[in-house]
């Protein structure tokens, strides 16, 4: 048998072994941080990726702080140009999770103004990708900005009109690629539809958004005309007759939405036009006689 003394000895042992590992991970999140004040970034890197990989360290949230405010300095010093910037992402997740492992402290809200900074780039990168070549990356980084400004600022309105303001930018972008696009009927309707989809999102979050029902008038509007315009006049009767059907009813579906429009902008020209023309194809010529003259007068007042 093993005796007593020599089980004590054994269990101190091992609470030392514990004890020494325990402070040894502690001493590289110390460690981190100092190479990081001393700006010996990469040093600081190797520490503090070991410290929150570490069982004894990996739930301490001074370890995720010093891991979010490391990359949160790689991100400034060496990627800050960089949209798709990996060091902004890591520091994000990481001042997120020190937040969850410990809200009731002062740093909860170091942790939060760490995060307000970087999505604030989030979004200016958005932006700035807002074109056709690089839509989708914006719609990513916008998606990131989201997620992270709930823990800013948690509020619905927030968060609405931050939504509403990315997506009716998206969809001009959209409508530009569809300027372009001409005789590429593919990439028309592919874009069609995408563009509907995101005023059908505006006009679920918000149904009073003037810009949105304009604009989802005009895209089936526009489509109405295109079958008009580009139907050859040399077509059978039967092709004709279908051409007309099918304009009248993408007019039948702009309506309600340009109707919607002058509603809540009766001093918008274009609306008037697109109702003018509207009930033209309609072959309803008093509506559209009404219209034009409304939009006469308003240009004369001006």
């Amino acid at each position: 048998m093993i005796k007593v003394n020599k089980i004590r000895t054994i269990i101190f042992g091992v609470l030392l072994l514990i004890a020494i590992t325990s402070n040894a991970q502690q001493d590289k999140v110390t460690a981190a941080y100092e190479f990081l004040q001393q700006n010996e970034i990469d040093s600081a890197k190797a520490n503090i990726d070991i410290a929150v990989l570490h069982p004894e360290t990996a739930s301490d949230p001074q370890a995720w702080y010093v891991h979010g405010f490391v990359y949160k300095t790689i991100f400034m010093k060496n990627e800050k140009n960089n949209k798709q910037s990996p060091a902004r992402i890591v520091a994000l997740k990481s001042f997120k999770k020190a937040n969850s492992l410990n809200p009731d402290k002062e740093d909860y809200l170091e942790n939060i103004e760490n995060i307000k900074l970087l999505i604030g780039t989030l979004n200016n990168h958005a932006s700035e990708l807002l074109t056709p070549a690089n839509y989708k990356i914006a719609i990513k980084l916008f998606n990131t900005f989201q997620e992270y400004n709930k823990l800013v600022d948690p509020s619905t309105q927030t968060f609405q009109s931050n939504q509403i303001a990315f997506d009716l930018a998206l969809v001009a972008v959209f409508n530009s690629i569809l300027e372009k696009a001409k005789t590429d009927s593919v990439k028309k309707q592919k874009f069609i539809a995408l563009s509907k989809s995101i005023y059908n999102k505006v006009l679920k979050l918000d149904p009073e958004n003037v810009s949105a029902n304009y604009g989802m008038a005009i895209l089936f509007y526009n489509q109405a005309v295109d079958l008009v315009l580009n139907t050859p006049l040399d077509e059978g009767l039967t092709t004709l007759n279908i051409m007309l059907d099918n304009s009248k009813e993408l007019s039948k579906a702009s309506l309600p939405f340009m109707q919607k429009a002058y509603e809540l902008d009766p001093s918008r020209t274009a609306t008037l036009e697109g109702l003018a023309g509207i009930y033209n194809i309609l072959h309803e010529e008093e509506k559209s006689m009404e219209f034009r003259r409304k939009k006469a007068e308003l240009e004369m007042n001006r």
